[in-house]
């Protein structure tokens, strides 16, 4: 997108072949130069030829595998498809490679002579969708780290999820408590849309307790979601732009902070790139602490401040302070700051962090769940617990699903629950997996070299999850302990289609059937209409209707027309009673809300009540005549508990 020079410039080498063409120009004739140099005029057929021809150069006789457009917004996002179109019809017979597998992304910034489509659509952010070219984003960089890239002066302190933000203030005015919480539930919400792979249409749950896509959570006035699949969403909380992750948390967790903590933030700031859907990116020495010495900008700052100590002697903290060029105006900022000893790193930190790290990289690996190749399966597998307004704050809370009745991807794991707990204080979260048996600890995590981290665990009696300060525990449930294929009572369901048509949102419940290679025929099933079973709760048998009105209610236990009174409750009070006839699968008509009538009206008399299931008006939840969506969860649990089905 630019060069080192143009015009008369002794290495000036465009302009001497057509002078003036290869160059953006303003109005005055002068060369654009927002880049930071001359900017080429890609609109420009052979501008763009010659960048098409040195990239095919590039991936035929080098094999290049992917190619990363610096600032790609000031190229046309019609440059970027013919690019595109120009690799993806290499092949291996006629070219030696397959250009079908190579991978384009870039930086999408709007800024500059081509903001907003000035000089024709751009390759930005917004414009990218669809095309599966990766960009940038910049939406959970900014959540997690806090501060942003051209913050200055006291805004340096600007405090992001994992630096403290509302549950471990630092000395920067922010705004009461309460603008800091909503700041820090807004900030939630953008990464979980960007470890959702930034998608536009995801769907999920908001600080208001808003189902929402991920376009209508609010990035500065922007959209935080904007891809339409995984692969066009490079995450990331740092790169070689601006200060490493250690610096700006050097300038954003409070200055006493221990250095066990800041090793732990660190981590858990990493966290959110490496368990998140998209390609994850991680700047060089981040996983050891890397420091710039605050730095902003280290291009032509020399090894003296971007040296790597590959031996975990130093970090490169509290070298000096770095150069005049960009930096000199936070001087004063900075000095006591590189002066506090307290931000020193031991070896043994530096060690640490990197182990943490490569235990990460691990449990990604360990699942192919963290990878899921298309924006249908994000939607279907992956859901956001702890939401709305009264979550815990500082806390990210989302499951991965194997067992959505879709394609079994994952020979290992049926799912898997990631705890972000970026706070400094421990947490115990009550989930909706209340008698889930055998999820425990990912084994790389039981084994770690981190202590803390053993800490967590599920309680399967309660749900709850308690997770240490400042810790990202993963918890998956083994294929080989999961006896049946279980929707699990997650939020992955909401939208997913069963069948085809429009989706209606299934029973977020317990809902239970038998894998492939768990054959059915030699079971014994016991098929059962609730209503006429048993009656365990006399409370229920009007279904909440407070009316005497026989059509608004629909029960006369003495008429064969009508409810008779049974229940879930009475399922479960006998279930002793099936386990000693044998049973091993329970099939029940449906249990979903019903018209309490026969009819098409709510409380128009029709031939009887809908005892039997066929008038159901409500997916999602159990009829009131037979209990509660706990009380379903409840008999299917104390189903399990004998080893039969539902």
């Amino acid at each position: 997108n630019h060069t080192n020079a143009a015009g008369q410039a002794e290495k000036s080498v465009l302009d001497r072949i057509v002078p003036g063409y290869y160059h953006r120009l303003n109005a005055n004739g002068q060369v654009e130069s927002s880049t930071c140099c001359a900017n080429t005029a890609t609109e420009h057929h052979m501008m763009e030829k010659l960048m098409i021809d040195s990239l095919l150069v590039w991936a035929t006789k080098y094999k290049v595998d992917a190619f990363r457009f610096d600032l790609m917004g000031h190229h046309m996002l019609s440059n970027m498809l013919n690019v595109q179109n120009a690799l993806h019809n290499l092949t291996a017979e006629a070219d030696g490679v397959d250009g079908s597998s190579i991978y384009l992304y870039g930086e999408g910034w709007n800024f500059g002579e081509v903001a907003d489509n000035a000089r024709g659509v751009n390759a930005t952010q917004l414009n990218v969708d669809g095309t599966g070219i990766g960009t940038f984003s910049d939406r959970l960089r900014d959540a997690v780290r806090g501060a942003g890239p051209f913050d200055g002066g006291q805004d340096l302190l600007r405090q992001g999820f994992a630096s403290g933000l509302y549950y471990d203030p630092n000395a920067l005015n922010q705004g009461s408590a309460d603008d800091q919480l909503a700041r820090l539930l807004l900030l939630s919400d953008q990464i979980r849309v960007g470890m959702a792979g930034n998608l536009a249409a995801y769907q999920f749950t908001d600080r208001n307790g808003n189902v929402v896509t991920g376009a209508e959570v609010d990035y500065n006035g922007q959209p935080a979601g904007y891809t339409a699949d995984p692969q066009e969403n490079i995450s990331y909380v740092s790169k070689h732009d601006n200060q490493t992750l250690y610096d700006i948390y050097a300038y954003g967790l409070p200055q006493d902070t221990p250095m066990a903590e800041r090793v732990r933030a660190q981590s858990v700031a990493l966290s959110t790139v490496m368990f998140g859907q998209g390609v994850p990116f991680f700047h060089a020495g981040s996983d050891m602490l890397r420091s710039k010495s605050l730095d902003r900008d280290s291009y032509d700052s020399g090894d003296w401040f971007n040296q790597l100590d590959f031996t975990y002697q130093s970090n490169n903290f509290g070298v000096g302070l770095p150069i005049a060029r960009v930096n000199e105006a936070n001087w004063p900022i900075m000095q006591p700051i590189l002066a506090n000893p307290g931000l020193m790193p031991t070896p043994g930190d530096i060690e640490l962090s990197a182990e943490l790290f490569q235990e990460m990289l691990a449990i990604r690996h360990s699942s192919p769940l963290f990878r899921l190749q298309s924006a249908a399966d994000v939607q279907a597998r992956l859901a956001f617990d702890n939401t709305g307004p009264d979550q815990l704050p500082g806390l990210i809370v989302m499951t991965l699903s194997d067992q959505v009745g879709l394609s079994d991807i994952d020979p290992n794991y049926e799912l898997i629950v990631v705890l972000v707990n970026a706070n400094d204080e421990a947490q115990n979260f009550a989930s909706p997996l209340a008698g889930l048996a055998g999820l425990v600890l990912h084994p790389v995590q039981a084994d770690s070299i981190d202590t803390v981290v053993q800490g967590a665990s599920f309680d399967s009696a309660t749900g709850t999850f308690s997770v240490p300060g400042r810790t990202t525990a993963v918890f998956v449930l083994p294929q080989t302990t999961a006896e049946h294929h279980t929707f699990f009572p997650i939020a992955a369901y909401h939208g997913s289609p069963l069948g085809g048509g429009e989706a209606n949102d299934p029973l977020a419940e317990t809902l239970v059937r038998a894998p492939v290679s768990h054959a059915v025929q030699d079971d014994v099933f016991y098929f059962v209409m609730p209503d006429r079973f048993a009656n365990g709760n006399t409370t229920n048998d009007l279904g909440g209707v407070t009316s005497g009105d026989l059509a608004e209610h629909g029960y006369k236990a003495d008429d064969k027309a009508f409810y008779h009174g049974g229940d879930l409750q009475g399922m479960i009070d006998h279930l002793d009673y099936l386990e000693e006839l044998g049973i091993t699968a329970v099939w029940m008509t449906p249990i979903f809300r019903n018209n309490p009538t026969q009819s098409d009206g709510s409380t128009e008399f029709g031939f009887g009540a809908a005892y039997h299931g066929y008038w159901i008006i409500d997916f999602e939840n159990t009829d009131p005549h037979l209990g509660s969506n706990d009380d379903l969860t409840a008999f299917i649990n104390a189903a399990h508990t004998r080893g039969i089905k539902v």
